[in-house]
């Protein structure tokens, strides 16, 4: 198994283990981003912008730059896009 593969079934699992309910109900549309090490969460209105609030409190004092480009996945940070409520 890849790396990227080992952090999207890592990242799916605590999602559905700790995340899911009460994001479909509270935060349809929005994206969350898993720090699968420690299984904190990010939600935000993009994945771009939870991913950098992930990197922020993965490196206290960082500063995140906007211009910069976001991958869909992140060193140890794995973006869902919370569908509404029973469809995932």
């Amino acid at each position: 198994m890849s790396f990227l593969q080992e952090i999207v079934e890592k990242g799916d699992g605590i999602y559905r283990a700790k995340y899911k309910r009460d994001c479909e109900q509270r935060y349809f549309g929005q994206y969350i981003a898993i720090d699968v090490e420690k299984g904190d969460g990010f939600i935000a209105a993009s994945a771009a912008a939870a991913i950098r609030s992930g990197q922020s409190a993965a490196k206290p004092g960082a500063r995140s730059d906007s211009q910069l480009p976001v991958p869909r996945l992140s060193r140890g940070l794995r973006t869902v896009s919370i569908p509404k409520n029973g469809t995932c």
